[in-house]
Formats: C-alpha cells, structure tokens, sequence
C-alpha cells in the first residue's frame, strides 16, 4: 500500500514538473516572436490603400522603376525603388506640382535614394494628397548635379492596388 502512495506522488511531481517545463517553452516561444517583430509597444501597421507608378527614366540615365504610395496608419508612405541607380550616390527626390514635362514647386520633400531605394512617410492622409493633383516624383542625378531629372513618375488618379 505504501509503494502504490509513493508511485502515485512521484506522478503527481512529473506532471507537475512537465507542466511547469511545457509552460516555460510556450512563453518563451510567445514572447520571442513578439520581439522578433519588432517593437512589442508599437501597433501594427494599418496598412489601407496603395497606389503604383511607372518611374520613367530621364536625360538618359537609364533608371526606371516604380513609386508607390500607400496609406499607413492615415498617412501617406512613399516609396521608391529604381534599377540602374547609382551605387552608394545619394540622389535627392520631391514631389512637384504639375507633371514630369512641367515641374511645378516642390510639395513635399523626400528622403533621398540611395543604391535606388527610398522610402518616406508624409504627415498628410492619402486622400488629402490625392486633392492636391496633378502632382510628379522627381529623382535627381545627386545632390551636387540636382538641377538634372533622372527619373520621374506622373501622379495621376489610378485605381488602388
């Protein structure tokens, strides 16, 4: 009877052990993914419309590729990502008022590309933005030659991605 007592704690002390180890698995698993992502204070990205343009190249330069703006958390996300670009060449880019053929005044400043990827986020929502048509991205061939166009993209009404 004792030995029956005896087996039946021992039991009682693995299960108890085995839960305490499965529980620290899972909460470590939990919060190591959380942690991966990011900053675990931060909420997530709401991530709403999106829209992409063609990037045409300009005065030869041979760099091409797209523009799109997206709406993050009620702001506008502009990013820019061309081939042919520079290597480690900074290369200023803005958004104009009028088109690529008749630059207005800049409208908003953008963070300059570098290896041909830029990415800047605007304090205005996309549907303000899209009020302020006809509007271009423009990329410079660098910050010492920044009266030359490289690349440029009309912003027209287009339907969202």
């Amino acid at each position: 009877m004792i030995n029956w007592f005896r087996q039946r704690e021992k039991k009682k002390i693995v299960i108890v052990i085995a839960s305490a180890v499965i529980l620290t698995v899972v909460v470590i698993i939990f919060f190591g993914i959380k942690n991966k992502s990011g900053n675990s204070s931060q909420p997530p990205e709401k991530i709403g419309r999106s829209f992409s343009f063609g990037m045409a190249a300009v005065n030869n330069s041979g760099e091409t590729g797209t523009a799109t703006l997206a709406e993050v958390n009620g702001k506008v996300r502009v990013t820019i990502e061309l081939s042919g670009a520079p290597g480690e060449t900074e290369q200023p880019a803005h958004i104009y008022f009028g088109s690529c053929s008749k630059l207005g005044p800049v409208v908003y400043p953008l963070n300059a590309l570098v290896n041909g990827q830029s990415e800047t986020l605007l304090e205005t929502s996309l549907d303000q933005f899209m009020g302020r048509l006809p509007l271009a991205i423009n990329v410079r061939k660098s910050n010492p030659e920044a009266n030359l166009s490289y690349s440029c993209a009309n912003i027209e009404k287009a339907e969202q991605k």
